[in-house]
């Protein structure tokens, strides 16, 4: 079809129409949006609120400024003034922000001096236009799917994108390390302890700090309650204990370490000098990156010998019920990510095996699949309920939700294509074992203020779903060069998934954009990941257009979606080494 063809043909189609005029309303608010907006960063003080006046386009009075922590610590969790805009009074916190008259208040920030920073801006309408363009692509875009009609909706039919969306006296010396018996260590599993404002048992603190330190729960044999008991009961033999584990190669050159290892009393000097404050790593990105993370592990051991690492849960403060400690201690002693990616790996394998001998059928390697996949959603909802949140919040839970989506969309297609099921089984198994990678550096702090809210779960989930979908169909095109008999079918099928794919992933954008507008008071502020996710939408939405000729070349068009994926591992991977609001992702 030629684009003059194309172009009479979405005059005569209403949906598709709407859909391209969705983006001219949102260019159209992104344009007034640069002409028009105005921003004024503020700082107030409960007693010297007039040094705003000269900076404030509203004569605003700060009443009162709290600082919210989680329990029994001192990180941040909210930031709440309470303010009088206008001879009006309102609430600011992050995530909710004051409106007076055509101003938005949002709360950004505060000084060390009990002041709060607050951010007024004003875009003459432009966050109305985006979002009625929003509204828009939203729906001329469900409108796409679903109508029998529609061309799109017949690509559809076979039902594949409505499947997807679905402390102790004893003492012992074994290895020559001093440490508590184990039977001592094991009784103390199921304490309850507060760390970083959350209650959770003694077992999961343990395997988090020694995990964080060694890559590995254990430690020359011994449990994670063992070694946090032994390291508080014997401090100066565990000081010379080599449990830091040191990966970068310029960090262990720094340091004069042969190993991977390193003892915190190495970290200092016959001075008593900490080391690493004396290491420059230049414009080395990695050293540096080694550096932050070893001094964030000695900081924990610091931590654990003041007595700051665990803390008692205070009078009053609810504690875990009987069944939530049960749950965490089995999910502890459950390898569910180790269990998960081996099955999928040898599922994959036998799958390969019975598809290039042309004979037998793939009960095994479905029956091994699903098993996995029953094991991995398990331990999901364990960590959903453990946390009280659902698991997206960093890369590995994100990862871990991405493999729960592979597996039944590769069962789903699958049944088409016999090679799409091993293709996709071995993706799910790599997605699996990096999650499991990723959690052998556990992040040991609570979530930041700003993610504490309801659009981190849809915009995670929402854009997690497209990724997942642009994987497969880059498995899929691998596939192709396999079996080229299958070229054309494969093609057909990634045509299949390419438009709700490419529609998901506008919609992730648009809720990370709403999400930005209440939080920061702009929809878009071109970061990195916001930049490169539109530029993943872009490259994934020129083969919906059949006037591209060459595209509708099956051999072309595997090559392409193979290459566009390298968009996707950019906005995922590449984008988090960069400076960027989504540092945190």
């Amino acid at each position: 079809m030629t684009f003059s063809k194309y172009f009479k043909a979405l005059l005569h189609d209403t949906p598709t129409l709407l859909l391209h005029l969705s983006f001219a309303v949102i260019l159209a608010g992104g344009i007034v949006a640069w002409l028009r907006f105005e921003s004024h960063d503020i700082v107030l003080y409960p007693d010297r609120s007039s040094q705003a006046a000269a900076t404030s386009p509203l004569d605003l009075r700060l009443d009162s400024f709290i600082i919210e922590h989680y329990p029994g610590s001192d990180i941040p969790r909210d930031y709440i003034s309470y303010i009088t805009a206008g001879g009006e009074r309102h609430k600011v916190s992050v995530n909710h922000y004051a409106v007076c008259g055509e101003w938005r208040i949002y709360q950004s920030s505060y000084t060390p001096d009990g002041g709060t920073v607050l951010a007024i801006n004003r875009d003459g309408g432009a966050t109305e236009i985006l979002f009625a363009g929003y509204a828009l692509f939203a729906i001329s875009g469900i409108i796409l799917l679903f109508p029998r009609t529609s061309r799109l909706r017949r690509m559809l039919h076979t039902g594949t994108v409505s499947a997807m969306v679905l402390f102790a006296p004893g003492i012992s010396w074994g290895s020559a390390i001093a440490g508590v018996p184990k039977a001592t260590a094991d009784s103390l599993s199921h304490k309850q302890v507060l760390y970083n404002g959350k209650v959770m048992t003694f077992n999961s603190l343990a395997r988090d700090f020694v995990t964080k330190l060694n890559g590995s729960p254990e430690y020359r044999g011994l449990s994670a309650e063992q070694v946090v008991a032994s390291m508080l009961l014997f401090p100066a033999e565990w000081s010379k204990e080599p449990i830091i584990c040191i990966s970068d190669k310029e960090l262990r050159a720094e340091l004069g370490i042969s190993g991977n290892r390193v003892s915190p009393a190495e970290l200092f000097d016959s001075n008593g000098a900490y080391r690493l404050t004396s290491i420059n790593p230049g414009s080395s990105t990695s050293l540096n990156k080694a550096v932050l993370d070893a001094d964030e592990k000695m900081g924990l051991i610091i931590m654990l010998h003041s007595g700051n690492l665990i803390k008692e849960v205070p009078a009053g403060e609810p504690r875990l019920s009987p069944l939530r400690v049960k749950i965490e201690l089995l999910y502890n002693q459950v390898p569910v990510l180790k269990t998960g990616f081996i099955l999928l790996f040898i599922a994959s394998l036998w799958g390969f095996a019975v598809t290039a001998a042309g004979r037998g059928r793939l009960v095994v390697t479905i029956a091994m699949a699903i098993s996995a996949w029953v094991i991995l959603l398990a331990g999901y909802i364990a960590e959903w309920y453990m946390s009280g949140h659902i698991p997206l919040s960093g890369t590995g839970e994100t990862m871990e939700f991405m493999a729960l989506l592979i597996i039944p969309a590769t069962l789903v297609s699958g049944r088409k294509l016999r090679i799409v099921t091993p293709a996709g089984l071995l993706l799910a198994g790599v997605v699996t074992l990096v999650a499991n990678l990723i959690y052998r550096n556990p992040v040991m702090t609570p979530l930041m203020p700003v993610l504490v809210s309801p659009w981190l779960s849809i915009h995670v989930t929402v854009v997690m779903v497209s990724y997942t979908l642009f994987a497969l169909m880059a498995v899929n095109s691998m596939a192709s060069f396999a079996s080229r008999r299958s070229s054309l079918r494969l093609m057909e099928l990634n045509r299949r998934l390419l438009y709700p794919a490419v529609y998901i992933l506008g919609i992730g954008i648009i809720t990370g954009s709403v999400w930005a507008s209440y939080s920061w008071g702009r929809a878009w502020a071109w970061d990195p990941k916001e930049t490169w996710a539109l530029v993943t939408f872009v490259i994934y939405a020129v083969p919906l257009h059949r006037g591209i000729r060459s595209l509708n070349n099956a051999t072309y068009f595997h090559v392409y979606i193979i290459v566009a994926l390298l968009s996707v591992m950019m906005t995922y991977f590449g984008v988090n080494w960069m400076h960027s609001l989504h540092a945190y992702s």
